[in-house]
């Protein structure tokens, strides 16, 4: 293929045109843009098609002055009992251990991440390239040397409490990690190809095939055998997982349920038809149906019953949910919120004009009380586990919650400036400022750390 010219542009319009050398990747391809056009996560056809970095551009079959599309980087932040690891939307990343006595290895060289991913106790990046990264507790999945000569192309990685699973390009799945947790496939290994979805629960994995049937590994009482009702198990869509159990949503909007809490369906089998969307909470499920309605089942304290807000559950146009609760987003914009109402990301309400009403659980977060004066003009809004954090329109910021999940940032008001974006993971809170730099807090230390700062597009950080 001789030397060519592409044309690529974001979605805000911004556009670029590379000249490509007949050897180039799509990853070159990338590379060369992001020099005008800032930090790209994927590069996409005008048609939707997803181009892998690994592909050969002459394979594609781009064309002549042909105009791709160059999906934005968003900065990501996840968290563990080990530390956090922070990616900028620059390329970036910044990693720290939550122990400096800790003898978890941190990456000595870490950037061009498409995707963090965090268990209980490791971490996962995926790299532009398709390789992963890995680190944290070796028996977590921290240490990846063992699968690493099988990591390559991968296009999706997946976490239950212990364990990692990779996806590659080809449809091929790669496991490490605790085996007690899913990392041992081996039962299943044969029937991993030709994948095209996987998903999580605590102790198990899921994939749905290319001809919509399913595969479960991992811990059985968790939803790691489908035996029982792999039958029923074809022309699957969407597959969701729970701490303890999976739900399969079918073609024909009918609904597969195996493992434990939430695994049994059998009270509402007769309303599990038309559905359109499932969710999950914790260990309970919620289906979307298409005429507005919610069906829910599973733990009762963790959102699988709803009776209470059933007669409110009508016009529902999205749902969102976290570990013990959902909340269902009504046609007129209302909420409506059922279950332990402690750890809802969306706890917290963003009114027109500004302010911010709270409800739930106080010990995750609910009770603003103390910070109520302050919630005005609040144009953005986190959680992590247990507490929030709040961007005003002048970039300062407000938490409140469990100090050890960011709830408390008292002590780094001064620093809390111009703040452009806020990022919440489970345990810590981090603070994009307009120089470039971040400020992460929270974590078992209630500490502070600062990230970055003004840079050179050539810098790369550690």
């Amino acid at each position: 293929m001789a030397a060519l010219t592409l044309r690529v542009s974001r979605l805000s319009g911004q556009t670029c045109e590379v000249q490509a050398a007949a050897a180039w990747t799509v990853a070159d391809l990338r590379r060369a843009a992001e020099a005008e056009l800032g930090g790209l996560s994927q590069i996409v056809r005008e048609s939707g098609e997803i181009l892998a970095d690994a592909s050969a551009l002459s394979d594609v079959g781009v064309k002549h002055m042909e105009t791709v599309v160059g999906l934005a980087r968003q900065p990501q932040l996840v968290s563990n009992s080990c530390g956090h690891a922070l990616s900028m939307s620059d390329g970036r990343v910044f990693t720290r251990g939550e122990d400096p006595s800790s003898r978890y290895l941190l990456p000595g060289h870490l950037c061009d991440v498409r995707k963090l991913v965090a268990n209980n106790a490791a971490f996962a990046a995926l790299k532009g390239d398709g390789s992963v990264q890995t680190w944290g507790d070796t028996t977590a999945g921290g240490d990846s040397e063992a699968v690493q000569s099988m990591l390559k192309n991968v296009k999706e990685l997946h976490a239950t409490w212990l364990a990692f699973a990779a996806l590659r390009e080809d449809g091929v799945v790669v496991c490490w990690g605790s085996p007690h947790f899913g990392a041992d496939a081996s039962a299943v290994q044969e029937q991993l190809t030709g994948v095209h979805q996987i998903c999580a629960a605590s102790r198990s994995f899921g994939a749905i095939r290319q001809d919509g049937s399913v595969v479960a590994w991992g811990d059985g009482f968790y939803g790691g055998d489908c035996s029982m009702v792999e039958e029923q198990l074809s022309n699957v869509q969407q597959l969701v997982g729970s701490d303890s159990a999976f739900a399969a949503r079918r073609d024909d909007g009918t609904v597969v349920t195996w493992g434990n809490h939430g695994g049994d369906s059998s009270l509402v089998r007769g309303e599990l038809y038309a559905v359109r969307r499932l969710y999950s909470a914790g260990d309970a499920f919620a289906g979307l149906r298409e005429d507005g309605s919610v069906v829910t089942w599973g733990q009762p304290r963790r959102g699988g019953d709803s009776h209470q807000v059933q007669s409110q559950l009508r016009n529902v146009q999205d749902i969102k949910s976290t570990e013990a609760n959902f909340a269902a987003i009504l046609e007129d914009g209302s909420v409506i919120p059922w279950g332990r109402l402690s750890v809802f990301q969306d706890d917290g309400s963003i009114l027109p004009d500004g302010s911010v009403i709270t409800w739930g659980d106080s010990a995750f977060g609910a009770d603003s009380t103390s910070v109520q004066s302050e919630l005005r003009h609040i144009r953005g809004l986190v959680a992590s586990h247990a507490a929030f954090a709040a961007v005003t329109a002048e970039g300062s910021v407000v938490s409140w919650g469990d100090p050890s999940c960011g709830g408390d940032c008292s002590k780094i008001l001064d620093e809390l400036v111009d703040v452009v974006e806020l990022l919440g993971s489970d345990s810590v809170f981090a603070a994009l400022r307009s120089n470039g730099s971040a400020i992460v807090w929270g974590g078992e230390n209630c500490e502070a750390t600062v990230h970055g700062g003004p840079r050179s597009p050539t810098d790369v950080a550690t």
